[in-house]
């Protein structure tokens, strides 16, 4: 039986622009507010004939969603907007669950923010995923 590719790879398979150093290194909950957001940047992308927009990184960063994007051209506000709406998101959606959550610090070290539900924010930092 063939394994499986991960969500993550799988949206990189789907969105080109995903190629460069985008693979998302964000939990399990924040997969739909991804998927909804590659989608509108590639309606968008074609509707605009944008050349060259990759995003070059996903990542967590002070318990919110972060994409980090180049791109040559100049109708990019639209494709802003998408990024900005994504990462909104992000601040009020579990990154562990993708259930409603708030931005938190942990009880005890590490001390970094994170977005998660109550059953998330009660497991951290010890088990948090």
């Amino acid at each position: 039986m063939a394994e499986q590719k991960d969500w993550r790879q799988q949206l990189c398979d789907r969105y080109p622009f995903l190629r460069h150093g985008g693979f998302p290194s964000v939990g399990d909950g924040w997969r739909s507010i991804l998927e909804r957001m590659c989608a509108d940047l590639a309606e968008e992308i074609k509707a605009s004939n944008v050349a060259e927009y990759r995003i070059v990184q996903i990542k967590e960063k002070f318990g919110g969603l972060r994409a980090y994007y180049s791109y040559d051209g100049e109708k990019v506000e639209r494709l802003r907007e998408i990024v900005r709406t994504a990462e909104n998101d992000s601040l009020v959606t579990c990154e562990a669950c993708g259930k409603p959550g708030e931005v938190r610090l942990p009880k005890a070290e590490p001390y970094w923010y994170k977005c998660c539900c109550m059953k998330h924010y009660l497991k951290w930092p010890d088990n948090y995923y």
